[in-house]
């Protein structure tokens, strides 16, 4: 049977009680034995039994402050060093001592020599081990002999004894200790493989020690294989390897004397195992060693992760929620809200998070919350209200809220939970909704409008307040609102209808509207309209739903007026048949007043053709004062002609005859060209004339280039007219994607008051500039409103003497080069006050062979004038007729282009194209009119002709045309 360590000690403690009462009861006696008298010995055996009382006392409470435990083990298996200078040194101190003090006092204890001996072989033995109580018997047993012992064979005995009881007592302590230490190490081993945590020992490079745990923890079958085998280093992932070495080796250089640390361990198989160690170094004969506890904390790695995820979670759907999720501790502050309770409160969360509904609401709205977080402390239950909230910035919401307590491990309330959901928008539908059922409600009695809904199996239903008024019954009745047999208030032919209508509604599925007589629970007739709806359910008619509306002052209204209505059709038809006669004429009179107009244009610019035409042939062949006449009668019939272009031009915006076309606009082009009309005049009055074109405007846009020019001639005839000295500005610029076009001039200028009427029609700003300048006053008003067309507006801005500036702002819209087409010059009348600048003669269209359609002599002698002047051989005919006659005589090949008059008597110019186009396909036809209008030169285009010029004829203009369409085109440079 094992003997424990308390049993060890205690056999110890037993041996050295026993030596020390033998010795004590050896040396009392002796002293004893020196008294004579009875009452001294008497005396001192008392005080000797006291003092033994006294040290045994002593001795035993030592002993039992010392008494170890049987759990106690050792954290090595090593055995107990067989000598060591300290052990020796016990030996041989102890004894000495005990012989100097038994010197000391040998008279009074003589003739026992081994007295003091026996206890300094025990002492050495206890303390020093066995070789310390060797040394301590031979030591005492010479000292003994030779100090305190005669040679006498009694000495011989009791030194023989001596010697053997002290090599005895070195060897039984001696056992002992060995015992002591040998079952310590075997419970610590028994301790630490019946762990369940892995237990290692860490030495240099190998592990000194491992239990089976640990073993199983990495992998391994026996700690055997991990022991001085497997360096520790391979047991550790790489990625964790630098941080437990650091660990480790601060243990080591005793910088830390405990450990705890987290690493991935790598198993034998290579795959990882979560580790958690405690550790700690222990220094030993052999080095200093680290003594560590391994846990596998994989699966709570994998709890912990899930927790964590788990946790993730929950957080997710509590931020993402759009309700208030919140906690309160029993005082009532927050402890927890999510993004949503923070937005409805209008404050951070680490805002809200320590304060209580005092510091969030207000006073009102903090005391009902308070008041019903009482009532959950109270019943410890959770409940659901509708709480209408006041927030601390004024905002009054609407919030179904939940609350509940929560509870300590005790059962005792800790807080309360809450969720709470912003329903304003809800309740103020539901509040809107209950307004207008309210409002619906007295419509269908005001409207005499009631609903119905029967279950097609049962033939069973319900019917609204209003449609129980509608038959006279009383709402508030429960009967009154079911419906039972509703045929019965229909007699006769409406029975069948409804009762024939209702059947294939039910069959078919089909809406129904029926208008019905009835007669009511108080047997009034009553006229119904009635409407059904059948409601399906997997494609069968389970329900009729519809709606009565009481139609009887409907009805008594439809029988009057039915007569009424045969009456106004008598007087509609004879209305008809005088609008219809109305209507001809009105149509015939606007024919008529097209047609004037048309004429009258043609009639005013044919003669104008003439004279002008005239007046530049004189101005090119005279000199002096008769050159200086004809200059007067052209600028004279360019202004008549201005007026007269103003007139037509206003009376067809005043109609709505004028239309807008988008073509390319190049406004380079048309700036110089505009300008360029003008340059005479304003070099004959000594001011200047210059243009600006912005470099960020693109080169073509899109706009009605016949209009804008118009635009631009009748502002700088304005302020040409009306500038005496200085200059006259063009320019062009784009301002925030807009075209803007700038006539600014530095003439008379114009008040505040003139600017205010200057749009006007037939007004100037001042009426003598009439006299002094001339003019209709139509120009600025036929501008606005062509620059109104076009999608832009106009200002004007002008101080007296100070000159006038003129912004036209127009859409901007940019077109690619492709799109761009030429425009003829033939395009459109002149326009302004103006008209062109003289040509300049020369012999541009010399060899050209010219046939010219025109029934008027005068323009005949003008035409023919004009193109000889350019070196053109001109065949004049009198008519569309002629034209076709001399083609035919003379053949498609004796000319090179056709001027064709396009109103003439007989044959017109239309007709007379068709045929030629017919007759020679690739000879071109150029128009002559004084229509010009776009319609006009539509029609033109239709039949064939290339281009037009306008009357009054202008030379240049006429080269230009001429030159770019003849068939042989011998002036491909002409202008």
């Amino acid at each position: 049977m094992p003997i424990s360590r308390r049993k060890r000690f205690s056999l110890r403690a037993t041996l050295g009680y026993a030596v020390f009462a033998a010795l004590w009861i050896f040396l009392s006696d002796r002293v004893l034995a020196t008294f004579s008298d009875v009452t001294s010995i008497t005396h001192f055996s008392t005080l000797k039994g006291l003092f033994f009382i006294l040290v045994t006392a002593l001795m035993l409470w030592l002993t039992l402050q010392h008494v170890p435990d049987d759990t106690e083990g050792s954290l090595s298996d090593e055995p107990l060093p067989k000598a060591s200078a300290a052990g020796v040194l016990w030996g041989l101190a102890i004894p000495l001592v005990a012989a100097a003090i038994q010197w000391t006092f040998w008279s009074a204890i003589q003739p026992i020599a081994l007295l003091l001996f026996y206890p300094a072989v025990f002492a050495a033995s206890w303390l020093g081990g066995g070789v310390a109580g060797i040394v301590a018997t031979v030591l005492s047993a010479g000292l003994a002999w030779f100090l305190f012992m005669s040679a006498q064979n009694t000495s011989v005995v009791a030194i023989g004894v001596f010697f053997a009881m002290g090599i005895l007592m070195s060897r039984v302590i001696e056992w002992l200790r060995q015992a002591e230490q040998q079952a310590g190490n075997s419970r610590f081993k028994a301790l630490v493989e019946q762990s369940l945590a892995g237990i290692y020992i860490v030495q240099g490079e190998h592990l000194r020690y491992a239990n089976p745990e640990f073993a199983r923890m990495m992998g391994y079958d026996h700690p055997e294989q991990l022991i001085n085998k497997v360096p520790w280093r391979d047991l550790v992932m790489p990625q964790d390897l630098a941080s437990v070495t650091e660990q480790l080796q601060r243990r080591l250089d005793g910088l830390d004397q405990e450990m705890r640390h987290a690493f991935s361990g790598r198993r034998r198989d290579g795959s990882v195992v979560q580790l958690e160690v405690h550790g700690r170094s222990v220094p030993t004969k052999t080095g200093t060693v680290v003594i560590g506890l391994a846990l596998d904390v994989s699966e709570r790695h994998l709890t912990e992760a899930a927790l964590l995820r788990s946790e993730q979670l929950l957080r997710a759907v509590i931020d993402g929620t759009t309700d208030a999720i919140f906690v309160k501790d029993q005082a009532g502050v927050y402890v927890m809200v999510n993004q949503s309770a923070a937005a409805f409160l209008g404050r951070p969360i680490d805002q809200v998070i320590g304060h209580n509904d005092h510091d969030l609401f207000s006073p009102e709205s903090a005391a009902l919350i308070l008041a019903g977080d009482e009532e959950i402390k109270r019943n410890g239950v959770t409940v659901t209200t509708e709480d209408r909230l006041t927030m601390r910035d004024g905002r009054r919401l609407t919030f179904l809220v939940t609350k509940g307590p929560m509870f300590d491990a005790q059962g005792q309330i800790a807080g309360m939970f809450g969720m709470a959901r912003d329903i304003t928008a809800n309740v103020t539908a539901q509040e809107a909704l209950r307004d207008k059922q309210a409002l619906l409600d007295r419509m269908s009695t005001l409207a005499k409008v009631g609903g119905w809904s029967i279950d097609v199996s049962t033939l069973r239903g319900t019917r609204t307040d209003g449609a129980a008024r509608i038959l006279d019954l009383d709402p508030s009745l429960p009967e009154s609102m079911s419906i039972t047999d509703g045929l019965r208030y229909f007699q006769g032919s409406e029975r069948s209808r409804i009762s024939e209508t209702m059947r294939r509604c039910i069959d078919s599925g089909q809406s129904y509207t029926l208008e019905l007589e009835l007669v009511s629970e108080k047997g009034v007739r009553k006229w119904i309209r009635s409407q059904g709806e059948p409601i399906l359910e997997d494609g069968k008619v389970v329900r009729v739903e519809g709606a009565i509306q009481d139609i009887s002052e409907v009805q008594q209204a439809r029988l009057a007026l039915q007569a009424q209505q045969e009456h106004l059709e008598q007087t509609v038809r004879q209305r008809t048949v005088e609008l219809e006669t109305a209507r001809q004429v009105a149509e015939r009179l606007s024919q008529t007043k097209s047609e004037f107009r048309a004429n009258l244009r043609h009639e005013f610019r044919t003669p104008l053709n003439g004279v002008l035409g005239l007046a530049q042939i004189g101005h090119r062949d005279h000199g002096g004062s008769a050159h200086q006449i004809f200059a007067q009668i052209m600028d004279s019939g360019r202004l008549l002609l201005g007026i007269i272009n103003d007139i037509l031009d206003f009376s067809k915006i005043e109609a709505g005859k004028l239309h807008i076309e988008t073509l390319p606009v190049n406004l380079q082009e048309l700036l110089a060209r505009a300008t360029a009309q003008f340059q005479e005049r304003a070099q004959a009055k000594g001011i200047g004339l210059r243009t600006h074109l912005s470099p960020d405007l693109p080169v073509l846009c899109d706009s009605d280039p016949l209009r804008l020019e118009q635009i631009l001639l009748n502002l700088l005839s304005n302020a040409v007219k009306f500038t005496v000295q200085g200059e006259v500005s063009v320019s062009a610029a784009a301002r925030d994607g807009q075209l803007v076009l700038t006539v600014a001039d530095t003439g008379i200028g114009m008040s505040a008051q003139q600017l205010s009427e200057l749009f006007r029609p037939f007004e100037q700003a001042d009426g003598s500039t009439t006299r002094q300048y001339g003019g209709t006053g139509l120009g600025l008003s036929i501008t606005k409103r062509l620059v109104e067309m076009l999608g832009g507006a106009v200002h004007a801005h002008s101080e007296l003497g100070q000159g006038t500036r003129f912004e036209v702002v127009l859409p901007l819209v940019s077109t690619p080069p492709a799109a761009v087409r030429p425009v003829p010059i033939g395009e459109g009348e002149p326009v302004g006050d103006e008209g062109t600048a003289v040509a300049q003669v020369g012999q541009r269209l010399a060899g050209l062979r010219v046939l010219a359609a025109e029934d008027n002599q005068v323009n005949q002698w003008v035409l023919n004038e004009l193109l000889q002047i350019e070196g053109a051989l001109v065949t004049m005919v009198d008519g569309g007729q002629d034209a076709l006659a001399c083609l035919a005589q003379n053949g498609a090949q004796a000319f090179d282009v056709v001027l064709m008059d396009i109103q003439m008597p007989g044959m017109d110019g239309y007709e007379a194209t068709r045929r030629i186009k017919a007759m020679a396909p690739d000879l071109p036809v150029i128009g002559q009119t004084a229509h010009a209008m776009a319609e006009e030169r539509i029609k033109c285009l239709a039949v064939g002709m290339v281009d037009l010029v306008v009357k009054p004829i202008n030379l240049e203009d006429l080269v230009k045309t001429v030159g770019r369409h003849a068939r042989v085109n011998r002036m491909a440079d002409v202008g």
